[in-house]
């Protein structure tokens, strides 16, 4: 593997990183020596590296920080090609424009490990230096576990390497990048499953049996059922969701009005930073959007205002009722979902399931969206919410509801059998029919 420089019109390759690392780290001494020959408003402040569109540095470190990240991240590339030529992977099929794209580091590189207070702006030479940490951490006994020296850390492990892989949710470090589209990941098995899932045919795909989506191998389907099954409980409502940061999610979103996000143009605030970056696109004067499909002049400011569009108009299958959402009893279609729930309110006298605040629709294999009436909870939380029901009708002096059905083992089996022994008693679901009356 040859190392090329994609800093400007260079045209520098050499065959070791080392060598390559050292090169790319001279151009940023060039860069800020040519700077004052420059005015404050050239786009020469910008990175020079080829395919990157990075620029608004607030100071000089942190553009060192990102311009060494680039050769870092031909590291990454390298690697992951090696990877994916030893699997015997077809390559990614993503566009490569954004190849080079690599994260904002606005802070130093800081090691908060035991009595270390390195702070640096190489990544090269951090990664390796906390991995240095976590190797020659010592055991006080042969079978004794290893603690994570981090600063307000409590992991263990008897694992050398489970300590080196939870390291890296400190240091954010990526051990491989695509070749083609150069996306970031964690470990070799996380990258090949980018692979795999862009180059696997559905007909020798593994098919989710609840929301119909296809994975490309088993051990993927297992991770992606998953998040199908409802572990935890809102301690404020009766919302369960699957993982913890879903219901922080729904804490912030249902139970806090506190909006940090502040737009710098109007007085609006928001919850997330996702949407202020989708409300700042309304103050632009430019339509940067326009619909592709034939006699449609259709444009928009933000992308979400364009998919909707083509979902709505250009996605609905041409039949007499129109529309892709069903009723599924009495088979009315709309083109949206608010109007489907409209519908179901008002002609079915349904309402929504306790802890949710809208109704779900899944899409059938004819490509219609139909209400969701399952979801699955674990055993455990099926069995906390039997126990918190009975105790909230003996304190009421009522009969539980009768439409609640207690937990059937019968309705394990069908995600047990597609789960390794050691997630069996993990995966272990019911299913719990909403409430509609």
């Amino acid at each position: 593997m040859s190392y090329a420089c994609e800093w400007g019109d260079c045209s520098f390759v050499s065959d070791n990183f080392d060598t390559f690392y050292e090169h790319v780290r001279g151009h940023t001494t060039n860069f800020f020596c040519d700077l004052d020959d420059v005015n404050d408003d050239s786009e020469e402040n910008d990175c020079q590296w080829r395919q990157c569109f990075s620029d608004s540095f607030e100071n000089e470190p942190e553009l060192i920080r990102h311009v060494l990240f680039h050769a870092y991240h031909a590291n990454l590339k390298d690697l992951g090609l090696k990877a994916q030529t030893k699997a015997e992977l077809a390559p990614c099929t993503l566009d490569p424009h954004a190849r080079n794209l690599v994260p904002e580091f606005p802070e130093q590189f800081h090691c908060l490990w035991e009595n270390c207070d390195v702070i640096t702006s190489c990544p090269k030479y951090y990664y390796r230096h906390v991995d240095g940490h976590t190797g020659s951490t010592v055991k006080e006994w042969p079978h004794s576990k290893i603690l994570c020296k981090w600063k307000d850390c409590t992991f263990t492990s008897t694992k050398r390497f489970k300590l080196k892989e939870h390291c890296r949710t400190h240091t954010n470090e990526r051990c491989f990048s695509c070749p083609n589209c150069g996306g970031l990941f964690s470990n070799k098995t996380k990258f090949t499953d980018h692979l795999r899932r862009q180059n696997t045919m559905e007909s020798e795909s593994y098919q989710c049996s609840h929301c119909l989506k296809y994975c490309a191998s088993e051990r993927i389907l297992r991770d992606h059922m998953r998040h199908h099954i409802n572990n935890v409980k809102c301690s404020l409502c009766d919302m369960t969701c699957p993982t913890q940061s879903a219901l922080q999610h729904h804490i912030n979103f249902r139970h806090s009005e506190e909006k940090p996000y502040s737009c710098d143009m109007c007085e609006t605030s928001f919850k997330m930073p996702n949407d202020l970056r989708r409300h700042q696109q309304t103050h632009s004067p430019i339509y940067s959007y326009t619909c592709e499909e034939e006699g449609c002049n259709y444009a928009a400011k933000a992308l979400q205002s364009l998919r909707r569009h083509h979902k709505v108009w250009h996605e609905s299958p041409v039949t007499e009722q129109g529309g892709r959402y069903e009723c599924h009893i009495c088979c009315v279609r709309y083109t949206r979902g608010t109007a489907l729930t409209k519908h179901l309110k008002k002609q079915h006298t349904f309402r929504w399931p306790a802890g949710h605040k809208r109704f779900r629709y899944k899409e059938d294999n004819d490509g219609i969206y139909r209400l969701q009436t399952v979801r699955f909870e674990s055993v455990e939380l099926s069995q906390q919410l039997e126990a918190s029901r009975k105790e909230q009708a003996i304190s009421e002096e009522m009969t539980p509801d009768e439409d609640w059905e207690a937990p059937e083992e019968s309705n394990h089996q069908e995600l047990t059998n597609m789960t390794d022994q050691e997630y069996e008693d993990q995966l272990r679901v019911t299913r719990s029919r909403f409430t509609f009356t």
